[in-house]
């Protein structure tokens, strides 16, 4: 989402004790993109897994990310 540059540049700048909204709304993108795309992978590997399974008892399954803006809220779901 934000080059290296941006994203050196964005941690310079709210280096600072005042981070404004829009500097900690980076900060945030910039871990997010640390953990989020290998959580995605694991889920759908689980997803694959067990899709996979209940497809050999006769059953059907999903496992699933539900994604929240509030991160205390994302959950894995499984129907």
């Amino acid at each position: 989402m934000y080059n290296t540059c941006e994203r050196c540049t964005c941690l310079v700048l709210c280096s600072s004790l005042v981070m404004s909204g829009d500097c900690i709304e980076l900060l945030l993108h910039v871990v997010q993109d640390q953990w989020y795309p290998d959580l995605k992978s694991t889920v759908k590997k689980i997803d694959q897994t067990f899709q996979r399974n209940f497809r050999d008892i006769g059953c059907a399954g999903e496992v699933s990310l539900a994604e929240h803006a509030d991160y205390d809220k994302f959950a894995v779901q499984i129907k």
